[in-house]
Order: structure tokens, then sequence, then C-alpha cells
């Protein structure tokens, strides 16, 4: 077989297009194409975290916007604190509020200052803010108990009422039953 001139240049030339073919593909194509993928994935996280980014940024703002007003608040609170507290002028008050809402206050125990009960926040966790935790018992008509209830939430202390149980005295239906009342709280004051 006789190769002509023309021939051979086909041939050589079909062999030099699909070489720089396949090294057009291999050597710019191929890498390009996997380095935009990556790229592309790259851009997705950046994404992500770019918006998780921007969620806690609008928090940081909303908390600087607030802090001011929660810095206010927690001067007007501090300064509502008594510096001192008298545990016998708060169970006279407590008593004057039960007698006056008509509500004969069985018992009022107080423990010892500092200590709040299980289940009001600790005020140890407030400088400068310490508590008197207490149980009561009284006993009169949901009403007369409601009256009694409000008027102490208004005493001059920043009183915290944490649990209040209710049970019906035994004994004939009325329509004003008795009712017994146990309720926790406690009294905090700047210490």
């Amino acid at each position: 077989m006789k190769f002509t001139r023309s021939t051979i240049t086909t041939v050589l030339a079909s062999v030099l297009v699909i070489v720089v073919g396949a090294g057009w593909y291999f050597g710019l194509y191929s890498p390009l194409t996997a380095h935009i993928a990556s790229t592309q994935a790259q851009v997705g996280v950046d994404q992500t975290q770019l918006a998780n980014d921007r969620v806690q940024l609008a928090q940081l703002v909303d908390d600087k916007r607030s802090a001011a007003l929660l810095r206010a608040q927690l001067e007007a609170l501090t300064s509502a604190l008594p510096t001192t507290f008298s545990l016998a002028s708060f169970i006279s008050q407590a008593d004057a509020t039960a007698s006056k809402a008509g509500v004969p206050l069985l018992q009022i125990t107080p423990s010892q200052p500092g200590a709040a009960p299980s289940t009001v926040t600790s005020s140890a966790n407030v400088p400068g803010v310490s508590s008197v935790a207490f149980t009561a018992e009284a006993t009169g008509t949901f009403v007369e108990l409601m009256h009694f209830l409000h008027d102490l939430d208004h005493l001059g202390e920043l009183l915290n009422i944490s649990t209040i149980q209710l049970s019906a005295i035994s004994g004939g239906a009325s329509a004003n039953p008795k009712i017994d009342l146990s309720f926790t709280g406690a009294v905090y004051y700047r210490s």
C-alpha cells in the first residue's frame, strides 16, 4: 500500500487534532471543570455560613438595641429593692393584708435568708440581691384568697410567689365554700 502525500497529511492532521483535543481536554477542560465544581460546592458552604452569620448579626443588633433598656430596667428594679429587710415587718404586713381580705393567715414560715425555694430561681445568680423564702397557709373563700394574693403582691416588697396549692375543705356544699391555700415564695432585697 502506497501512501500519498495528501493521505499522510490527512492522517498527520487527524493525529494532531486528536493530540491537541486530548491535551485540551485533559490539560485544560477537565481540571477547569473539577475546579468549577469544587468552587460551586465551596460557594454553597459559604452561602450557608453567610446566612448563619446574618441571623447571628441580627440577634446581636437586637441585643445591642435592647441592652440599654434592659440595663435601665435592672437599675430600676435594683433601686426598687429595699436595702434592708425586716422579717418581722414582712410577716406583720402579710398578716394585715390577710385580715384586710377577710382571710385568717394560719401560718407563715420563713427559711434562712438567702435560701430560695427549689422552684424559685436563686437570687445567688444576681449579685447584690438576697432573698428570704417562705411558705404560708390561709383559709377563705376563693374570692377572699384571690384578694389576699393580689394585695400581698402589691406590698412594698419585691415578692415572687412560686407555687400555689388550693384544696377544698370538706363539709357541705355552699355557694362560697372555704378553701385551704398553701403557697411558697420569696422576698428579695439588696444585700
